[in-house]
């Protein structure tokens, strides 16, 4: 299902986070629930006034403020929907984790 969303809003996917680092140690659901401030997320879709000088799009990976957006579960799949405001940054290289 594709969403269009309202305004400056944006709809974004949680990257789930790999079970083992990269050093080989397995980390349990329990540990890896924990995050710090921001999740990473790719975009789905944007707002039609999303400003371009923020310069987002589809399949961009951002950092999303921890607890920020509405979460639903549409067609089985669980996304977030939120204010461009609460996205903190474009992921250019590499992982948060």
């Amino acid at each position: 299902m594709k969403l269009r969303p309202l305004g400056e809003q944006v709809v974004v996917q949680k990257i789930k986070p790999s079970p083992t680092t990269s050093g080989g140690i397995h980390v349990p659901d329990s540990a890896a629930d924990k995050e710090d401030g921001a999740y990473e997320a790719v975009v789905l879709s944007v707002g039609s006034k999303v400003d371009e000088a923020v310069g987002l799009k589809a399949a961009d990976v951002v950092l999303v403020a921890m607890y920020s957006g509405s979460r639903v579960n549409i067609g089985g799949e669980d996304i977030i929907i939120v204010s461009v405001d609460d996205i903190m940054a474009v992921v250019l290289e590499g992982k948060l984790r």
